[in-house]
């Protein structure tokens, strides 16, 4: 394979600040494993893990549906324009070779699953975990950023 094909193959993904609460699974450090480049937004809040990433050495990287939930509205409205744009750019971008994946996970157990469930358990005047519980996945848990990280290095 010539150097130029080789270039023009390379896996590229865009990682956005939604992705914020799965950092820890490192999603970015899984993907440059896999020999991806990586597009990052949001960079001055992820400073400190680019540079943890510039300094690792490349060579150690190594259903059940749910539908809407009540106070969250703008979240699910999210959710279906991630959607709807992924679809979009799909048919933008693929005349030109691009392929375009867009993901939801569901609940992945980040610091702000724990918050919410901490508001909806006082709100409901049930113990902690009651809410967050609701969730669990067809294995009988929540999803863990690590699963994440698994999930997006098979799309790309």
């Amino acid at each position: 394979m010539s150097q130029d094909t080789a270039e023009s193959t390379k896996r590229v993904a865009i990682i956005t600040g939604a992705a914020e609460g799965i950092w820890r699974g490192n999603i970015a450090l899984r993907l440059a494993k896999d020999g991806l480049v990586l597009g990052l937004f949001d960079l001055p809040r992820a400073e400190a893990r680019l540079q943890e990433l510039a300094e690792t050495p490349k060579k150690e990287y190594g259903t059940k549906e749910h539908g809407s939930i009540a106070l969250h509205s703008v979240y699910y409205a999210t959710k279906f324009a991630v959607r709807g744009l992924t679809q979009s750019a799909s048919m933008d971008y693929g005349r030109y070779g691009f392929t375009v994946k867009g993901y939801a996970p569901g609940a992945v157990e980040t610091p702000l699953l724990s918050e919410l469930d901490e508001y909806h358990s006082k709100l409901n005047g049930q113990p902690r975990g009651t809410w967050i519980n609701a969730f669990t996945n067809v294995l009988g848990r929540n999803g863990q950023p690590e699963d994440v990280a698994e999930l997006v290095s098979f799309l790309v």
